[in-house]
């Protein structure tokens, strides 16, 4: 393996950290969402090596289990209808925030952290959703599924360092608990916009958006 170069293995989602502030309470819902987890998670077996003051074109394909992009674009058209124009707007916003990776459903049902039937219950709540309206959200959240998607990357990694650089592939993961009645549902969604993080941490320059 070369310098020049990235490459995949077997996708597998690690969280690198995650918020405490949420509870698993399946008892004290009739309906809802529960977010057991929200952050940035890595993808173990995705690394990548770039020279010093180089670059690397990064064109690669990835599957894994979660809710389809189409699904999740369905749930937000839904909740964009049933807002009013400045929640409307307010959501909109919210798909802009680096932590949502571009999906604002995501920043939706969690503010950025864990978040029990409760919380996402008042959330709902300040975005002026009626319990019927709420409903109808949950309702379809109970009917989404986790199939195999795939996800594909490209485009080109710069080192602006003097020294090699190394990392992994990093995205926005939201796992959910829906239940409606004594129906349940789990799911996964993860966010299309991922980022390359060096072994500290730190986010390395990407002349273009990865995913297409």
């Amino acid at each position: 393996m070369s310098d020049n170069s990235i490459r995949s293995l077997d996708p597998i989602f690690l969280f690198a950290g995650e918020s405490s502030d949420g509870e698993l309470n399946l008892l004290s819902a009739e309906f809802g969402v529960n977010v057991s987890a929200y952050g940035l998670g890595q993808l173990s077996g995705v690394v990548y090596s770039v020279p010093p003051g180089g670059e690397i074109e990064v064109d690669f394909k990835l599957k894994l289990q979660c809710v389809s992009g189409e699904s999740i674009k369905n749930m937000e058209n839904l909740i964009k209808s049933l807002l009013d124009a400045s929640k409307r707007e307010k959501y909109e916003e919210e798909t802009k925030i680096k932590a949502s990776g571009g999906f604002g459903f995501s920043w939706f049902w969690s503010g950025g952290a864990k978040a029990s039937y409760e919380k996402t219950t008042k959330r709902m709540e300040e975005y002026g959703l009626s319990e019927e309206n709420q409903k109808k959200i949950v309702d379809e959240m109970m009917k989404l599924a986790n199939s195999l998607q795939e996800f594909d990357y490209k485009g080109t990694v710069k080192n602006t360092f003097d020294f090699t650089v190394s990392g992994s592939l990093f995205g926005f993961i939201m796992d959910c608990q829906i239940k409606t009645g004594q129906q349940n549902n789990e799911i996964r969604v993860i966010a299309p916009k991922a980022v390359l993080k060096d072994a500290n941490g730190d986010a390395i320059e990407v002349l273009q958006p990865l995913y297409k």
